[in-house]
């Protein structure tokens, strides 16, 4: 009877490392658009949560506008929208009836950003250092 014991802790085991081994190579990471910094006269920041989240954070020069975009699942495409003007904080879920304007056009801003930190890091990179 210990045997089975031991088969079935070992398979266990077996089926535990295969689907770690399979969240690991899915997984993927985009160090080439973290960033924090200015995007003309707005401050960006791209990163990823505690979550494994991808999330765009966008601040107006006035500190009164935020955008957050958040991608949950390693496509780099919206899943999630938060904006907030002054005190109003309206959030929009990708799928969700009657909003697919908005998060639509959350997308193009993502895009936009995402492209424009790439230049911003290439110009870094051919930059002399000082």
């Amino acid at each position: 009877m210990a045997d089975y014991k031991r088969i079935g802790f070992f398979a266990g085991l077996g089926v535990a490392v295969v689907g770690l081994a399979a969240l690991v190579i899915t997984d993927r990471d985009y160090p080439e658009y973290y960033f924090k910094g200015k995007v003309g006269n707005e401050h960006a920041k791209f990163y990823e949560d505690f979550w494994g989240n991808h999330v765009l954070e966008v601040i107006r020069p006035n500190h009164r506008y935020k955008m957050t975009c958040v991608d949950s699942d390693d496509d780099l495409e919206v899943d999630y929208v938060k904006l907030k003007n002054g005190n109003n904080v309206t959030e929009y879920q990708n799928g969700e009836d009657g909003f697919e304007d908005i998060v639509f056009e959350a997308q193009d801003q993502f895009d936009l950003y995402l492209g424009k930190v790439t230049e911003i890091q290439k110009k870094a990179l051919k930059s002399p250092l000082r």
